[in-house]
């Protein structure tokens, strides 16, 4: 993969990730991803900030691993968030291995 293919794949990721949260009303979390997003943008672009942004969210007690969107329903909030759960898992993939 070419540095400008791992930067469409992670772009495409995060705005996913961004669409989902919207969808569910998140307001915390989005700001890191916008953030990630903006790093994946422009003429600068470039896979290692968004890395370091993703690997910080990640860290310590109320971080990003303990998010999950709830839903009144549970098999919706299961699906909704085994998809969260795929796409923040390629994202790291791509990124951070």
């Amino acid at each position: 993969m070419t540095p400008q293919e791992k930067i469409d794949s992670a772009k495409n990721i995060v705005q996913e990730v961004i669409i989902l949260m919207k969808e569910n009303d998140e307001r915390n979390w989005i700001r890191a991803f916008s953030q990630m997003l903006d790093a994946l943008e422009g003429k600068n672009a470039s896979t290692e900030e968004a890395a370091s942004i993703l690997k910080h969210i990640y860290g310590g007690a109320g971080s990003y691993s303990d998010f999950y969107i709830a839903k009144n329903n549970r098999e919706e909030q299961k699906r909704i968030n085994k998809h969260l759960s795929d796409l923040n898992d390629m994202l790291w993939h791509l990124l951070c291995e």
